[in-house]
């Protein structure tokens, strides 16, 4: 082995290293040797930010602290030792190096012959998952001479109600753990040890499986898929069947659905949709259009976009409630004619008041009516919400709730396209049925993405070119959630697209 290749094996493993092992060697082999193949997740990235948002909200609950806030790995665990030998309070970011293995703790509070140590998770609770990422610290931070008395992990109390003035007292619960992590302890050496040995050697051949998701989307996935050869582009798993049924295919040989013959599949539902798969066609019940027909008019098709932050930003508002901060409607009447509306909070204020303001307006004539979404509980939930808080709205907003359909049941019994790969999401079910609608054409493509560029709102002045873009690019992502619903009516009640 080379110097170089010694230096990376022996200095390359970090707590999220040999979590990574833990999920696959493969993962852990590609995060050390060729990281610029992972293609990372967005949705992750924020995760991360925020993450860091609620641990700095999380130290006020042991206040006085001291931060080791220098970036240097080095200089971070000097300035870590220093503050253990004062002892003069919490320590917030605390770094610990053992073997080569370093680890950053959240908090790091005194007591008496040795300190609490706490992870703090933007989770609503404890999983195994949490309890080995702090028994990874734990096995870390007592190798180098620190007493731990226990540990802890800190999630989100969701039933916490911020009351305003940045007071988030009660936020967080506290579980102790220790003994969860006396199950660990003994056996995290041994998964060092087989982290060095994969490092010590060349790419290991791991075949693509459940771990490319489990317990975390890996975010080598692609890159693995492009390695493999003849890769089905219809796998099994597009059918989603049931266990034993999955077996009895792959143990005759079979990985591609279009090499499948269509008696292997027994269950009437599936072998439907393997119909599709086999010759390319769209499959289309003619009781789709039975069930559209019997919809009222007028009939309201909404979309909400929604923010669900774990630090509540607004008076009144819980950890991950879903706030809505935007709207698209499109009105079909009993005529024929369609007309849009739509709404965009202001930012830098919260938008319910406002978003609730523009729903009375929009139902003003709903009467008889329907509204129509795709997965409809969201937007029913949404309007129910609403109405608690504004008492006012109840009467219609409860009216609207009952007079609902969802298109998405009515999609996934009648519907289906081979490029759907086994999903009836909105963003899989539109090419296949009004391919000139794309998603992709747009600079916001999903509803990770509307959230994201809506916290950028709030951030940035209000007249700004970027600010105006983005409104402008929200404005055209909500509509066509809107518009993709309106497109997959009429081509099952087979009118002009």
């Amino acid at each position: 082995m080379d110097f170089l290749h010694m230096l990376l094996t022996k200095s390359g493993l970090s707590k999220s290293k040999l979590i990574s092992h833990l999920q696959c060697e493969k993962k852990l082999w590609l995060s050390t040797y060729k990281s610029g193949q992972a293609k990372h997740d967005q949705s992750a990235l924020t995760r991360m930010e925020r993450g860091n948002i609620l641990g700095a909200v999380a130290r006020s609950i042991f206040p006085g602290g001291s931060l080791v806030d220098t970036e240097d790995p080095s200089s971070a665990v000097t300035k870590t030792n220093s503050l253990l030998k004062t002892n003069s309070g919490p320590i917030y970011e605390a770094a610990f190096t053992y073997d080569g293995i370093q680890v950053f703790i959240d908090i790091l509070v005194p007591e008496e012959d040795g300190y609490h140590l706490i992870e703090i998770k933007s989770a609503t609770k404890v999983s195994t998952q949490h309890i080995i990422d702090t028994a990874i610290q734990v096995w870390v931070a007592e190798r180098t001479g620190a007493k731990i008395n226990r540990a802890s992990v800190g999630f989100i109390n969701n039933k916490f109600v911020y009351p305003g003035e940045k007071k988030y007292d009660g936020l967080f619960k506290l579980k102790d753990i220790s003994n969860d992590i006396s199950t660990y302890s003994p056996i995290i050496e041994g998964w060092v040890r087989s982290a060095r040995d994969i490092l010590s050697n060349s790419d290991p051949l791991i075949p693509i499986g459940k771990q490319c998701k489990n317990p975390f989307e890996c975010e080598f996935q692609d890159y693995c898929k492009s390695l493999v050869p003849n890769l089905p582009k219809y796998p099994l798993s597009d059918l989603k069947l049931k266990k034993l049924d999955l077996k009895k295919l792959e143990d005759k040989g079979y990985t591609n659905l279009l090499e499948v013959p269509i008696e292997l599949v027994e269950d009437p539902k599936k072998a439907r949709l393997h119909r599709s798969i086999l010759s390319g066609e769209n499959y289309v019940s003619e009781n789709a259009k039975t069930e559209i027909d019997a919809i009222p008019y007028p009939r309201y098709y909404l979309d909400f976009e929604t923010i669900a932050h774990g630090l509540p930003e607004w008076p009144g508002t819980r950890p991950y409630q879903q706030i809505p901060f935007q709207w698209s409607c499109h009105i079909e009447h009993a005529d024929g004619h369609v007309e849009h509306q739509e709404f965009l909070a202001e930012p830098t204020q919260d938008p319910r008041k406002d978003c609730m303001t523009s729903l009375v307006r929009l139902f003003r004539g709903f009467k008889d009516g329907s509204m129509i979404a795709y997965n409809a509980d969201f937007e029913k939930r949404i309007l129910q919400d609403l109405a608690k808080l504004y008492p006012e709205t109840q009467l219609l907003f409860n009216s609207i709730c009952n007079q609902t359909y969802d298109l998405l049941p009515i999609c996934r019994n009648n519907f289906y396209n081979r490029d759907m790969h086994g999903s009836w999401s909105i963003k899989y079910v539109l090419p296949a049925i009004a391919p000139d609608l794309n998603y992709q054409e747009l600079d916001i493509t999903n509803g990770q993405m509307a959230q994201e560029a809506y916290i950028k709102m709030n951030i940035g002045s209000p007249n700004s070119k970027e600010v105006v873009k983005l409104r402008s690019n929200l404005l055209k992502y909500c509509k066509l959630d809107t518009e993709a619903m309106i497109r997959i009516v009429m081509y099952f009640c087979k009118r002009p697209l």
